[in-house]
């Protein structure tokens, strides 16, 4: 005797044959005999990505120029795991440059360091070659060769220090209740890199000249001399001026090369104002 179906789990046999046809449905029928096979289709995962490889980050080399010499500093890829670095400057004999106290992770050893001190005898007048060998945990080794050119990378300096704020070439400094100093206190700094700076007061003719000498110790030529003596030498760039008549100066600095920076004009204005 069969079971008899509780009202509403009744099931018709129309309903079971589409019910079976729908789980069928997603199956991937055989092919016919002496038919080929279709080629698989193969579906791209949310994993894949057609996106290029973002590039290498390049080793570079970047000077400092200091009182103990010329720091190179070198700038390696994250994360490229070396273990020993070596620099030749010019013929000289390769020198490690070390590592630091931290590990990399990449190696489970300490840091190369990437930056070493050229002494100053070493940077003569020229362009120097230097030499920079690399070598990673595997074993393989990596060069790169720079150049080094005192002159070219202290004009560079030069040009990017002097070459947009009016304040970074020349400003006021008041001294008293009858004298205001026209300071060139960062022109003077570069002297190596300028031939001369070009300035006038109270308008822009631009008649005055500091002319500075090829040997940086050397005192500059003035012309006019400064009423003051002690006016615009290297151990005081500064030019004394009245207060009362003094109101603005305009300046501009001729590089080694002969390139001109811009006209800048500057305004006096009385303490406790801003300069602008």
């Amino acid at each position: 005797m069969r079971p008899r179906l509780r009202p509403g789990l009744r099931v018709h046999r129309a309903t079971v044959a589409v019910a079976v046809l729908a789980g069928l449905s997603g199956l991937v029928p055989r092919a016919a005999a002496g038919e080929s096979p279709a080629p698989p289709t193969t579906a791209k995962t949310a994993a894949c990505c057609a996106c290029p490889a973002p590039p290498a980050q390049p080793i570079a080399m970047r000077t400092y120029e200091g009182d103990d010499g010329w720091k190179l500093d070198f700038e390696l890829p994250p994360y490229a795991g070396y273990t020993d670095a070596f620099v030749r400057f010019d013929d000289r004999p390769e020198s490690n440059l070390g590592h630091e106290h931290w590990l990399d992770v990449m190696t489970g050893k300490p840091f190369v360091r990437p930056w070493t001190i050229a002494p100053p005898e070493w940077v003569t007048p020229g362009a120097h070659r230097i030499g920079l060998r690399l070598v990673s945990r595997d074993g393989r080794t990596t060069t790169r060769t720079f150049s080094l050119d005192a002159a070219k990378e202290r004009l560079a300096i030069a040009k990017r220090d002097l070459g947009d704020e009016v304040e970074r070439v020349v400003s006021f400094a008041e001294h008293g209740d009858e004298i205001t100093w026209l300071g060139f206190d960062t022109p003077y700094r570069h002297r190596e890199s300028l031939r001369e700076v070009r300035y006038s007061i109270n308008g822009c003719g631009l008649e005055s000249r500091i002319v500075f000498a090829a040997d940086a110790k050397a005192e500059p030529t003035l012309e006019p001399r400064p009423a003051q003596e002690n006016d615009l030498i290297l151990d005081r760039p500064v030019l004394s001026l009245p207060k009362a008549t003094t109101r603005s100066a305009c300046v501009q600095v001729i590089f080694r090369d002969g390139t001109r920076s811009r006209v800048f004009e500057l305004h006096r204005q009385p303490r406790g104002e801003k300069e602008r």
